[in-house]
């Protein structure tokens, strides 16, 4: 019996040298043909032409297949050092360039990537302290890596969305709502922080063997969703979700034996000073760690109750507008004073004066949007505005409305804002010079994508804010014709954020004369 438990063990550690070796192959393999992070820095931040970083990219990818090529005939230290290094650079590098989605995140996501590497590094040998350490990286590994992942469900990872989506429109048949594909998210994200949470204080083997159980079934789920080859590639990337939880579950008896032997060998008891202290540390730890994911998935930065003053154009922007703003906090009154002339503000020279009467939440936030829609208006007519809310009044703005002919009426199109905030910003302020030298542009024709989680209105608000760069000095709003792109995930938050276009149904056909 000790025999086959030793063999099987022997078994279990090849396995998952070969988790590791493997998974690397496939990231040189994906970086060698696609890129990765470390490419986009040389070119991006270090200003290294494209030509060279691709070069310089491919020739690493090339030394990361070697090493992991060897690494998989013979288990050697510094095999498992470079290997470790690559991905740990890769990962951190992803965070810095960002682009996606929590992509600064990508370190403690990829966590037990470059992890599990560096503790075959202490796993080999006989040294029952290096062994207990390399034990504990590759738990810290994987329960960060559950955990981080369960951050960037609760926050509905637009990956993750569109995995669920399709896989149950193309194999089960059957449509599940957006809201409802978050609600499931949220659930998988809370299970995932949970058994990470475990994991990280007190590792069980039921825990852990459901860790790579369901790590094999998300890490599968690219494969009918992507095809068999990309997806094959993509799953044996995350083999290590797979892996790792089996070779701790299958372990944990060998290491809580080493750690005996430790503490023999110290002549400390069974909960020593150092046990009780480190068990509270642990979880103090782990507090700060989840309450910072918290702010991550769901932080919002509260300013004021008058803000993101924006003009929403539908389906005939000569005669009709919805004006916008949003507010941290529930509003007793909400009025909009306007005209046709300039007032400069003084309210009783308005002409009208109406009510905000649609109010509400944005989608899972407690700040909240306030719109009223404007009909009758005339054609290629400048309106100018001003906002009062519970008090606070907000400086004058116009918009003007587009003619009824589409030969006098410019418009801006463009779309796709979502990937670097800084490129957006510098567009909107160009945006706003080219709005300023020319009165006949009258809207910006937006394409989608605007924001990468379109559920999240902590990128919305950063899209809102950034919108405002295009006001021009005098006042003038730039009015949106919203299109909905594939990454606005939730209908209810694109409703929210644009006063439900095409009256809910997000699309319309915008009439600009006879267009």
């Amino acid at each position: 019996m000790g025999e086959e438990t030793s063999a099987f063990k022997i078994r279990l550690h090849y396995l998952f040298v070969w988790t590791v070796g493997l998974a690397a192959l496939c990231l040189s393999y994906k970086t060698y043909f696609n890129g990765s992070s470390i490419g986009s820095f040389l070119f991006l931040t270090i200003r290294i032409s494209d030509p060279s970083s691709i070069q310089i990219d491919k020739i690493l990818s090339l030394l990361l297949g070697l090493f992991s090529f060897c690494f998989l005939i013979r288990q050697n230290k510094i095999f498992a050092i470079i290997i470790s290094v690559f991905l740990f650079t890769h990962a951190l590098l992803s965070s810095y360039n960002g682009g996606e989605f929590m992509a600064q995140y990508t370190i403690w996501a990829h966590a037990v990537r470059w992890l599990a590497p560096l503790a075959i590094v202490f796993l080999i040998g006989e040294n029952l302290k290096n062994k207990k350490f390399g034990f504990t990286l590759l738990r810290w590994g994987i329960g960060i890596t559950f955990i981080t992942h369960g951050a960037e469900a609760i926050a509905s990872h637009p990956q993750f969305m569109d995995l669920i989506l399709n896989f149950q429109i193309q194999y089960l048949n059957m449509f599940m709502s957006e809201s409802e594909v978050s609600g499931m998210l949220f659930a998988i994200g809370a299970m995932d922080i949970l058994v990470g949470a475990i994991t990280l204080v007190r590792p069980q083997r039921e825990i852990l063997l459901w860790m790579s159980f369901w790590g094999g079934i998300t890490a599968f789920s690219r494969v009918p969703t992507l095809g068999a080859y990309y997806g094959g590639i993509e799953f044996l990337l995350r083999a290590f979700h797979v892996g790792v939880p089996v070779f701790l579950a299958f372990n944990i008896k060998s290491f809580e034996k080493i750690n005996q032997l430790i503490g023999q060998e110290r002549g400390e008891s069974k909960m020593s000073l150092k046990t009780r202290f480190l068990l509270p540390a642990r979880l103090t730890f782990l507090g700060l760690l989840l309450i910072g994911m918290s702010f991550t998935a769901y932080g919002q930065d509260y300013h004021d109750n008058l803000k993101h003053i924006r003009v929403v154009f539908g389906k005939r922007p000569a005669s009709n507008a919805k004006i916008m703003f949003s507010s941290t906090r529930k509003l007793e009154k909400k009025v909009l004073y306007y005209d046709t002339v300039k007032r400069s503000g003084q309210l009783s020279a308005y002409k009208h004066k109406v009510n905000f009467n649609n109010s509400g939440n944005y989608f899972f936030s407690r700040e909240r949007h306030h719109y009223k829609h404007l009909g009758k208006l005339k054609p290629k007519t400048n309106y100018y505005f001003t906002i009062v809310a519970d008090g606070v009044q907000s400086k004058e703005y116009y918009f003007t409305t587009i003619p009824k002919s589409f030969k006098e009426a410019k418009l801006f199109f463009g779309g796709d804002s979502r990937s670097d905030r800084k490129q957006r910003q510098t567009m909107n302020k160009l945006l706003k010079q080219l709005f300023e030298a020319d009165d006949s542009i009258y809207a910006l024709v937006h394409g989608g994508d605007y924001v990468e989680n379109g559920g999240s209105y902590k990128l919305w608000k950063q899209w809102l804010d950034d919108h405002q760069l295009t006001v021009r000095d005098d006042g003038r709003v730039l009015p949106i014709i919203p299109t909905r792109g594939n990454h606005e995930i939730i209908k209810a938050m694109f409703n929210d954020i644009f006063a439900s276009p095409g009256d809910g149904e997000n699309y319309f056909t915008t009439h600009i004369g006879d267009l």
